[in-house]
C-alpha cells in the first residue's frame, strides 16, 4: 500500500486542532461528531488520539460506521 507524502507529517491533526477550536469557541459548539469506515484503521486511530470517545457504531447493508464524539473541552 502506498502512503500519501503528507503521511505523518501532523498536517492532518494540526488542520483537525484548527477545525475543532474553531467549532468550539467561534460557533459555541457543545460537541463534534466523527464518522469513519469500520475498516479505516488509520482514521479510526488518528480520531481516537485527538480524545474522541466511541459513541456507537452505525450498521448498513455491507457497510458499517464508527460515531465518534468530542465534547467540548473544559
Amino acid at each position: 500500500m502506498e502512503c500519501h507524502p503528507d503521511q505523518g507529517t501532523g498536517t492532518n491533526a494540526e488542520s483537525k486542532l484548527l477545525m475543532l477550536t474553531h467549532a468550539f469557541e467561534e460557533w459555541g459548539c457543545s460537541a463534534v461528531e466523527f464518522r469513519t469506515s469500520w475498516h479505516n484503521h488509520e482514521s479510526r486511530t488518528a480520531i481516537e488520539r485527538l480524545g474522541a470517545k466511541l459513541d456507537g457504531v452505525l450498521r448498513q447493508l455491507m457497510r458499517s460506521s464508527l460515531c465518534y464524539r468530542l465534547g467540548q473541552p473544559l
